[in-house]
C-alpha cells in the first residue's frame, strides 16, 4: 500500500507528523518540567528523611551512651558493695573451706583472743624466737607518734612479729611492714603519721589491689585446692603497709582462727583484716 503513495503524499504525511509533534512540544516540555519538579521535591523529601533519620540516630546514640554511663555507675556501686560484702565474709568462707579441706581440728587447750572469731586453729601465741629482743621502751620516746618498722614476709613470720608486738610493744602507734628490697622515704612517712589521726581505730594504709585473679602456676601460683575462688578479696600490695597499733590485737586474733595461706599480703591485709 505504501508503494502506491506518491512522493508528494509522503512529504505531506511527514509534514503533518512534524506539525503534530511541533504542536505537542509545549505539552511535552511542560510534562518534563513537572517531572523535574517532582524529582526535586522527592529529593528534598529524601534529604529531609535522611536529616530526620540522622537526628534520630544521634539522639539514640546519646541515650545509649547515657544508659551505658548510668549502668556503668550502677555496676561500680554494685561491685563496690559486692567487694565489701565479700571482704566481710572472706575470712569465714576461707576458714570453713580450709578447715574442711585440710581436716584441721580446733586447739581446745588454747584460749582465743576474741571468742567471736571462732575456735583457735593456729597457736600463734606460743611462737618462740631464736633471738631475744628487748621490749619497746615507748616511755622514753618523746615524739608524738611511734612507728615500729618490721621487715618481714610469709604469713607465719607476719603472725610471729604480731605476736611479739602484742607481748612487747602493743602500745606503739603504728607498725610499718615492708619487704627488704623497699626504699622508704622516712621524711614522708614521718609526715604522714604525724598528720594522721586514725591510730585510735584499727586501720591499714597502702596500695589496694582489687578483684585480682589468682595465678594457678609459676612462683605466685596457688592451686584450686588451696584457693578455689576465682578472685582474691581486696588486699594491700605487699611491699609496704602501714598499720595502726590498735589493730595488733584484732589481727593476732584473726591469725589464731584463720588457716595460713602462702601469700602474706593476701592473708593478713585481705582475709584477716
Amino acid at each position: 500500500m505504501g508503494d502506491n503513495i506518491s512522493p508528494n503524499g509522503r512529504d505531506k504525511i511527514a509534514s503533518n507528523v512534524l506539525e503534530i509533534e511541533k504542536n505537542n512540544l509545549p505539552q511535552t516540555k511542560e510534562s518534563l518540567l513537572k517531572q523535574l519538579q517532582l524529582l526535586k521535591k522527592e529529593r528534598r523529601l529524601d534529604k529531609a528523611r535522611i536529616d530526620t533519620l540522622s537526628k534520630n540516630l544521634e539522639m539514640q546514640k546519646t541515650i545509649f551512651e547515657a544508659n551505658i554511663t548510668s549502668e556503668s555507675r550502677i555496676f561500680q556501686v554494685c561491685f563496690s558493695c559486692f567487694a565489701q560484702y565479700f571482704l566481710s565474709r572472706s575470712r569465714k568462707l576461707y576458714t570453713r573451706y580450709a578447715v574442711a579441706c585440710l581436716g584441721l581440728l580446733p586447739l581446745i587447750n588454747v584460749e582465743p583472743l576474741k571468742l567471736e572469731f571462732g575456735p583457735v586453729i593456729n597457736d600463734v601465741l606460743s611462737l618462740r624466737y631464736p633471738i631475744t629482743i628487748d621490749p619497746c621502751r615507748l616511755d622514753v620516746i618523746t615524739v608524738d607518734q611511734k612507728v615500729f618498722v618490721a621487715v618481714v614476709n610469709l604469713s607465719l613470720k607476719v603472725a610471729g612479729i604480731f605476736n611479739w608486738l602484742y607481748r612487747n610493744c602493743n602500745k606503739v602507734d603504728f607498725i610499718f611492714k615492708i619487704d627488704d628490697d623497699v626504699y622508704v622515704n622516712v621524711r614522708n612517712l614521718a609526715h604522714f603519721v604525724q598528720q594522721s589521726h586514725h591510730q585510735s581505730n584499727p586501720n591499714m594504709f597502702g596500695l589496694p589491689s582489687e578483684y585480682l585473679s589468682p595465678n594457678r602456676d609459676g612462683k605466685w601460683g596457688i592451686t584450686y585446692e588451696e584457693w578455689p575462688w576465682s578472685h582474691y578479696p581486696t588486699y594491700y600490695l605487699g611491699p609496704a603497709v602501714l598499720i595502726t597499733g590498735s589493730a595488733i590485737h584484732s589481727l593476732l586474733a584473726a591469725f589464731q582462727t584463720t588457716p595460713m595461706m602462702p601469700f602474706d599480703d593476701v592473708y593478713y591485709t585481705g582475709i584477716c583484716r
